[in-house]
């Protein structure tokens, strides 16, 4: 990344939920947890594909909680929803905007958010952190980045205008209704961000097994 692509902000995240089946018996994640474990080798967690943050996340909440459950991989969030929906699935870690209208329309249970304060949109939906998960912090972040041998004077003026526009109503509410929360930093502090996190999920997605084939 260093070699061809130069940071220029980070703008926003979108956190993680993890949801589960209406058929599901568990309202809490230690519910939940209870549950799986009372059935070990007969869930099955959905993602957006392998190594993809959804994964990822899922991965991570399964290992800590001693769970054992079968990783299915989807090609994109949508039809990894519907088999949840329709109980093929039992759970599985999702982007907030991925699973709102569905959680809302009571098609799927939302057990907690991944964000390390509760959302503004689900303010009595808990936080993982909160639910015996200290630490957890998981979301699909977003950023711009240019050309590596973009001049640093472009790159500090298109910060600039971008920090601007993620201080106004319009572009803060555009976010939110996305489940997306506004972040903004300079353009070093994105790229030690993409360093950090480089390193934190290659640790994760060695543990998986995963391979790029």
């Amino acid at each position: 990344m260093k070699r061809d692509l130069a940071p220029v902000v980070l703008t926003a995240v979108v956190p993680l939920a993890l949801v589960v089946s209406p058929s599901i018996p568990a309202n809490t994640v230690k519910e939940f947890i209870a549950y799986a474990k009372a059935n070990p080798g007969k869930l099955s967690y959905g993602s957006a594909g392998n190594g993809n943050v959804t994964h990822l996340g899922a991965f991570q909440f399964v290992q800590a909680n001693g769970i054992d459950a079968v990783h299915v991989p989807y090609k994109g969030s949508s039809p990894a929803d519907i088999d949840l929906v329709g109980g093929q699935i039992q759970f599985m870690t999702d982007t907030v905007n991925s699973v709102m209208p569905l959680v809302r329309d009571k098609r799927l249970k939302m057990l907690a958010v991944t964000t390390a304060r509760r959302m503004a949109l689900f303010p009595n939906v808990p936080t993982l952190a909160e639910s015996g998960m200290p630490g957890f912090e998981v979301g699909a972040w977003q950023g711009v980045m240019l050309p590596a041998n973009t001049p640093k004077p472009l790159i500090q003026r298109l910060n600039a205008e971008v920090m601007k526009a993620l201080q106004t109503p319009e572009v803060r509410q555009k976010l939110a209704l996305h489940g997306a929360e506004p972040l903004g930093s300079t353009p070093e502090v994105y790229g030690a961000y993409v360093q950090k996190e480089l390193i934190r999920w290659a640790a994760v997605v060695k543990q998986t097994g995963v391979t790029l084939e």
